[in-house]
């Protein structure tokens, strides 16, 4: 029986809750994500780990939205269906510009436990793995980093544990979503009723 739930996608400012975020020191006003934004584009994206919610800002410098949904599908593909140990889920990913400056990359870790996954919520920047790995950060590189790191797959920051059935009824609508080819805006993942238990207090 699936008595957990997983869901991950995209919302629009109106349905930006602020509730769901860390937003010290700013106007509110002035934190909804700009689509339209010259330099650094950014939408709306919802995670919810059972009653865990958290509302976040999605760059679209690098990946469009039918980019992240693909990514996800594979991800969860890996974890549900290829039956890996741990996968992560990219939520925001800046392009390596060469520079020497801070490109924020934010991603969850998802690790199996038997029938339940553990999720994990973890950041880098595109520096920082350049300068380790000598090349920008891509899905494949961040698979290969939380399955060699510990730090990835051990750690105090666990947000919430589901079963691996729930997720595997998410990546089944999101298959279904990715094989019809919908466009975000008509046919984007159905959004659950909100009932939270317990805030997003962490930058996702």
């Amino acid at each position: 029986m699936i008595n957990s739930k997983y869901w991950l996608g995209f919302i629009s400012n109106e349905e930006y809750q602020y509730e769901f975020a860390v937003m010290e020191g700013y106007i509110k006003t002035t934190l909804l994500p700009q689509p339209d934004h010259p330099t650094d584009p950014a939408i709306g994206g919802r995670i919810i780990i059972d009653n865990y919610i958290r509302d976040f800002w999605c760059s679209t410098r690098l990946w469009k939205e039918k980019d992240y949904y693909q990514h996800w599908q594979e991800s969860l593909s890996r974890l549900v269906v290829e039956g890996a140990e741990n996968t992560a889920v990219l939520t925001s990913l800046h392009p390596y510009t060469g520079q020497d400056t801070w490109e924020d990359v934010h991603f969850w870790t998802l690790v199996r436990d038997g029938q339940m996954v553990k999720c994990m919520k973890h950041n880098t920047t595109q520096l920082s793995y350049y300068m380790i790995h000598g090349k920008p950060l891509e899905p494949r590189g961040l698979y290969e980093m939380v399955t060699t790191d510990d730090t990835y797959r051990n750690n105090d920051r666990v947000y919430g544990t589901i079963t691996l059935d729930s997720i595997a009824v998410f990546l089944n609508e999101l298959k279904t979503r990715n094989q019809v080819g919908e466009e975000p805006d008509d046919g984007k993942l159905s959004s659950p009723v909100l009932k939270p238990s317990r805030r997003g207090d962490s930058p996702a």
